[in-house]
């Protein structure tokens, strides 16, 4: 499970292997993380072991590997035992990024017509490979292009809709 904010709140994510039949790759499973303890920064929350260990349903040694990749990465301060994790500045820009894709994307699903539960499962996947480009675009078309969209269509004569000719209306108010 991983959960990203929206604007009504948390979102809990199923991200297990089981739902999507194809594992996640370790730079998945360490944006998740990464993603999640953004959250929960934002939120107060301590950033402990355990609680990762639990949320994610993952041994305290496989959490453990990841973090070290992650402290390596420069995502963490230095990892001390019994001590909070403590994420850098870059860890969280990075991790706040990860969770903007994530929201965009989903966004964007649903504006073409994915149910919410599925777009935001979709999005948890195709967050951790669409380029910085394409993330951009769809950041560009969410904020603004729809919108153009949604106007251009309203205050259409619908004159590019259908093929040159006469139609004739009916009223039904007659």
């Amino acid at each position: 499970m991983s959960s990203f904010l929206s604007g009504q709140g948390e979102i809990k994510m199923d991200t297990s292997t089981e739902k999507h039949n194809f594992p996640h790759s370790k730079l998945e499973k360490e944006e998740d993380i990464l993603e999640q303890l953004c959250i929960w920064k934002t939120q107060n929350i301590s950033l402990d072991l355990e609680r990762i260990c639990q949320h994610f349903r993952m041994e305290k040694r496989d959490i453990v590997v990841c973090l070290k990749r992650m402290q390596k990465e420069g995502y963490l301060e230095k990892l001390i035992a019994g001590q909070e994790i403590q994420l850098t500045d870059y860890g969280l820009s990075v991790g706040n990024d990860c969770i903007y894709r994530h929201n965009s994307i989903s966004q964007m699903l649903q504006f073409i017509g994915v149910n919410e539960k599925t777009a935001d499962q979709d999005a948890c996947r195709i967050e951790h490979i669409v380029t910085d480009e394409s993330t951009r675009a769809i950041c560009q078309f969410i904020n603004y292009e729809n919108m153009y969209y949604e106007r251009r269509i309203r205050n259409s004569e619908l004159t590019d809709r259908y093929e040159k000719g006469n139609y004739i209306f009916f009223n039904a108010d007659v």
